[in-house]
């Protein structure tokens, strides 16, 4: 008798209606005996532990916006260590059911140039807002995967509401993820800027 076979039996006689362990032992007899668990590596954050990054929401008009936003991404176009991401959230029908799609695209150097351009369905038990962070997190963790790190991040999102949730409290997996990969691009050097 193994270890992990031991641990359980002496577990289960302690704690019979422990719906998880009835299921491992169940596992167990599928595979024979011969499993591996792994270890498990994740990294939980306390809901209240504020996001790396700095959240832009203008107080202005959208055409003062646009000539604002114009005149910004000019400035920092040209660098070779920032990069810029622009990220969608949308949803609609499709077959005569709802769906929700997220979408980012990266600049290359220039502004007519696309480095990069990719989208998800991500179905249609969610909200367009739900859409739009997700997009945003998916810029976090393209960045975070990419060979070389830039100095600077600036995602671009047309949602106030996708900021206002990646800036609160709330706690979901799509948060997570941009939370986890925004501490682990802060903790290299890049400043994020989300507006």
């Amino acid at each position: 008798m193994d270890v992990i076979t031991e641990g359980l039996e002496v577990i289960i006689h302690l704690r019979p209606n422990i719906q998880l362990l009835r299921l491992a032992l169940r596992i167990k007899e599928l595979v024979k005996g011969e499993w591996n668990i792994e270890e498990t590596k994740a990294e939980w954050s306390a809901p209240w532990t504020t996001f790396p990054a700095e959240f832009i929401i203008p107080q202005c008009s959208k055409n003062e916006q646009a000539r604002k936003h114009l005149e910004m991404l000019l400035s920092i176009i040209h660098g070779p260590l920032t990069a810029i991401y622009y990220t969608d959230g949308s949803q609609g029908l499709v077959d005569g059911k709802v769906q929700n799609a997220a979408a980012l695209c990266r600049l290359g150097l220039g502004i007519s140039k696309i480095a990069q351009a990719k989208c998800w369905n991500i179905g249609g038990g969610v909200e367009v807002a739900d859409a739009e962070t997700f997009a945003v997190a998916k810029a976090l963790t393209t960045t975070l995967n990419s060979p070389s790190l830039p100095k600077e991040l600036n995602i671009f999102v047309d949602s106030q509401a996708a900021i206002q949730r990646l800036e609160s409290c709330k706690n979901t997996y799509t948060i997570w993820k941009a939370r986890q990969a925004a501490r682990q691009l802060s903790a290299k050097g890049t400043k994020i800027r989300i507006q």
